[in-house]
């Protein structure tokens, strides 16, 4: 039986909140990204509350790997020290993607959703945490995040889950939640 979940965790025909983690798979149309058709040259991820090991882990991943649906776009990788940081970042420059780590800053990550909101073009939300089980999974898609990644990094799940993410955002105005569609 074939069961959707929005990014807002609700499923259509499912018994349980959220579907299996494994069974999930995220759908996306490709469609062209840029205002002319074309990719931009490069996509700003924003890290916040990662630490130092771990923004160098990504920092090597990202640059890398190609995004696997741009292969001729190159990640900018902008660490940011707060929630207040990475916000003004936004205002001064596009930043597609924001990897907040759960861990070092507990609740920040939903504080970061509120204030998104807001904006006329978010960012997507990538939560990363050593505890990336079922439930954080699951309040984080409740929630609006786009994603979460476990740490340690590996890198075709970082290159993956980013590569998605952008064409996501580049495909949405508003960064409105994608479709999600299980086969359990």
């Amino acid at each position: 039986m074939e069961r959707s979940l929005s990014a807002t965790g609700r499923t259509a025909g499912a018994s349980s909140p959220a579907a299996s983690r494994q069974s999930v798979h995220r759908m996306e149309t490709r469609l062209p990204c840029g205002a002319h058709g074309y990719p931009p040259d490069s996509t700003t991820v924003a890290l916040v509350g990662l630490d130092a090991q771990d923004q160098a882990s990504l920092k090597r991943i990202l640059r890398g790997y190609p995004n696997p649906h741009a292969p001729t776009v190159t990640w900018q990788v902008r660490p940011e020290p707060s929630v207040q940081s990475v916000l003004a970042a936004i205002e001064s420059e596009p930043i597609a993607i924001v990897i907040c780590d759960r861990d070092w800053m507990a609740d920040d990550w939903k504080s970061l959703l509120e204030q998104f909101a807001a904006l006329p073009r978010p960012p997507v939300l990538i939560v990363a945490s050593r505890l990336a089980d079922d439930y954080l999974w699951a309040e984080a898609l409740n929630l609006g995040a786009y994603d979460v990644i476990a740490k340690p990094f590996e890198a075709s799940e970082v290159v993956r889950i980013a590569g998605l993410a952008c064409a996501h955002w580049n495909q949405c105005d508003g960064g409105r939640p994608a479709v999600m569609h299980s086969v359990a």
